[in-house]
């Protein structure tokens, strides 16, 4: 996925941090209705299956997620270590924001990760799913 906004390595970088977020937060979802729906045994083998396969995918796009985000805190950290706040996994914007080798670098670790275009994928799945199961209100 290209990266647009400011030509800025922290705010790219606290952007790029918030797509990972949201693909956790998929992940998180999908793993929750998988344990309701085992929990309550009321699905088809078929649909069962559908969203087991959704929880297992955005388990590895979250771990996918997760390794690029490794990368470009490495990748940060050497150029300045002032950069990235790894306590909020969120990216501080730095005095050094719009070095540009950074940049090339912080691009060239996203440019490997898929995990955004796949995890837009199953979230649609995801919905389509909730969609046709709804949880039952308490």
């Amino acid at each position: 996925m290209p990266l647009t906004g400011p030509d800025n390595v922290g705010f790219q970088i606290w952007n790029m941090s918030k797509r990972m977020s949201s693909i956790r937060s998929g992940a998180r979802l999908a793993a929750q209705e998988l344990a309701r729906h085992r929990a309550a045994k009321d699905l088809s083998p078929e649909d069962f299956a559908e969203i087991e396969q959704i929880s297992d995918e955005y388990e590895k796009c979250a771990a996918s997620a997760d390794q690029t985000w490794t990368r470009l805190v490495e990748v940060t950290k050497q150029s300045d270590p002032t950069l990235v706040d790894e306590s909020d996994i969120v990216a501080v914007i730095g005095n050094h924001g719009s070095d540009s080798a950074l940049m090339s670098q912080v691009q060239a670790v996203w440019q490997k990760d898929t995990s955004v275009t796949e995890s837009r994928i199953l979230s649609v799945r995801l919905n389509g799913f909730l969609a046709r199961f709804p949880e039952e209100p308490h």
